[in-house]
C-alpha cells in the first residue's frame, strides 16, 4: 500500500459545496468499464448508508476547490479489493476523458466540465481518498 500523507495536509474544506456522486471505476471507452479511470458518474441523492457497496464502485463527494475539481472517495463505500486496485499505488489513473454531465455540472455551477486524462496524486486520510483533477 502507498505511503499515507500527514493528515493535516488532507483537510477537506467544509465551506465548499459538495455533491455526492456514485462512481463506477474503469475506462468508458472500453465498452464494459474495464481498466482505469471513471467509467460512469451519477449524482447520488441518498446517504452513505444507502449506498450499496460492491466491487468496482464508490460513493464520493465532488467539489470545486480553488478552481480545481476535487473528488473525495468515501472508503466505507469501497471494497478492499477496489481500494487496492484503484488507490493502492498513491496515483489515480484516468485513461479517458469523462464529461461531468448536465445534472452534476448544474449543481456545481459550472459549464461543460470534464475530467481529463492523466495520473493524479491520491491523498489519503482515515476515511477518504482525495483526488484533485
Amino acid at each position: 500500500m502507498h505511503q499515507q500523507h500527514p493528515y493535516k495536509h488532507n483537510e477537506i474544506l467544509a465551506s465548499n459545496k459538495a455533491i455526492y456522486v456514485s462512481i463506477r471505476f474503469g475506462n468508458p471507452t472500453s465498452g464494459d468499464c474495464r481498466n482505469f479511470g471513471i467509467c460512469k458518474m451519477e449524482v447520488f441523492d441518498g446517504t452513505i448508508t444507502q449506498f450499496q457497496k460492491k466491487t468496482g464502485y464508490a460513493l464520493a463527494r465532488f467539489t470545486i476547490v480553488n478552481d480545481k475539481k476535487q473528488i473525495i472517495f468515501e472508503k466505507a463505500s469501497i471494497t478492499k479489493a477496489t481500494q487496492e486496485l484503484y488507490f493502492g499505488n498513491g496515483v489515480f489513473l484516468m485513461e479517458a476523458e469523462v464529461p461531468l454531465g448536465d445534472v452534476l455540472s448544474r449543481r456545481l455551477g459550472i459549464e461543460n466540465a470534464s475530467l481529463g486524462i492523466g495520473k493524479y496524486l491520491t491523498l489519503e486520510n482515515l476515511t477518504n481518498y482525495i483526488v484533485e483533477i
